[in-house]
């Protein structure tokens, strides 16, 4: 599963949160440093992908990193700020 964004809210960084307004519907959205480095990376990579940058980056047990991970792509994608994409498998490879 690769997580996207699913709108391209206007971005500002203020200290070390990260502010996402929806143009649309005008809703402000405020994201912590760790929310918004994960949200930063949902650009199509899985969240195994995202969980393991994460603890090289920061030395955390990647068992940790994938749970943060999961609660971060699952509270973005009921912001809809995000979605999650399946792989389709054509002849038994994944494209």
């Amino acid at each position: 599963m690769k997580l996207l964004h699913r709108v391209r809210p206007v971005a500002q960084v203020v200290g070390d949160e990260l502010l996402l307004l929806e143009q649309g519907s005008g809703k402000l959205h405020r994201l912590n440093a760790t929310a918004a480095w994960i949200y930063e990376r949902c650009d199509g990579r899985s969240a195994a992908a995202i969980a393991a940058e994460l603890s090289c980056c920061y030395e955390v047990d990647e068992s940790v990193a994938l749970r943060d991970v999961h609660d971060a792509a699952v509270r973005l994608t009921q912001l809809g700020l995000i979605g999650m994409a399946y792989a389709e498998i054509a002849d038994g490879q994944v494209v």
